[in-house]
């Protein structure tokens, strides 16, 4: 995991392997699930004592996880029924955009601003060269993608919202799991790269300028999985996201980019 991700999910501090993160990562790293667990990308209902036992742990930490994860809308679970991990429409995740942008374009204005803020371009400028390096690990991509998020909340003083930050990452990161040939491929990647080193470099400029360049990167993202949203469907239980390794050379076509428009507006 990387430093800003996971550490206060569910208003807990985790350890590495904790249950809430072996789950987490089970649902959001397909490629790693297997037996009982796999079905949890699916949809399809399993059982509390069925995830106790393939992770080889007791009822009571599964339990637990299961009921932080069902609170930050991963997953949803039926009584005397089983749980499932919860599909996300693309309805959900404009919605979702939208208060991250209310989130970070507050980030970045008080980041803007700080007396510390050289130190915070140079970490941030750090954290998009590490992501230009996982092009042919994409889970890793996305993880580093998460982290750079986390971490300018972080460094802009808001803290104690990392863990928000990173439970509307993951819904984002579930739907995109949840359509075929779902994740970032090269041309993608490409973009999302640009873009987080344009949000480092407004920084520099003030606080207007990094507050354009958030609102622009949010937009873009939007427009991005509208178009996966439109051109593929929800992935069924017998359909795999992708294949088993997560390489970039399983998933290389690019989607068309679409103009930038206010997430904000997105449901206007």
């Amino acid at each position: 995991m990387q430093p800003d991700t996971v550490k206060h999910l569910g208003g807990r501090v985790l350890s590495g392997e904790s249950t809430l993160e072996r789950l987490r990562d089970l649902i959001l790293r397909p490629h790693v699930q297997r037996g009982t667990l796999r079905t949890l990308k699916d949809g399809t209902k399993t059982s509390e004592r069925a995830i106790a036992e393939e992770l080889q742990v007791s009822r009571t930490p599964v339990r637990e996880a299961l009921a932080v994860l069902e609170q930050l809308a991963i997953v949803e679970q039926t009584p005397q029924v089983g749980v499932a991990v919860r599909q996300i429409s693309i309805e959900e995740v404009e919605g979702v955009l939208q208060i991250r942008e209310g989130i970070e374009t507050s980030a970045v204005k008080r980041l803007a601003r700080s007396a510390d803020r050289d130190n915070a371009i140079a970490e941030l400028g750090l954290a998009v060269e590490r992501m230009k390096g996982l092009r042919q690990d994409i889970y890793a991509f996305m993880e580093a993608d998460t982290s750079f998020h986390c971490s300018i909340i972080r460094l802009s003083g808001l803290g104690p919202h990392v863990g928000i930050m990173q439970s509307l990452r993951d819904r984002i990161h579930l739907h995109r799991l949840q359509q075929q040939d779902g994740l970032p491929k090269n041309g993608e990647i490409s973009d999302i790269v640009e873009e987080h080193s344009r949000m480092v470099g407004s920084l520099r400029a003030g606080p207007r300028e990094a507050v354009e360049a958030i609102e622009e990167h949010l937009a873009n993202t939007l427009e991005r999985l509208r178009h996966l949203s439109k051109s593929q469907p929800f992935a069924q239980a017998d359909s795999p996201v992708m294949g088993a390794s997560g390489t970039q050379e399983e998933v290389d076509k690019s989607p068309s980019k679409g103009s930038p428009k206010k997430v904000a507006a997105a449901t206007a």
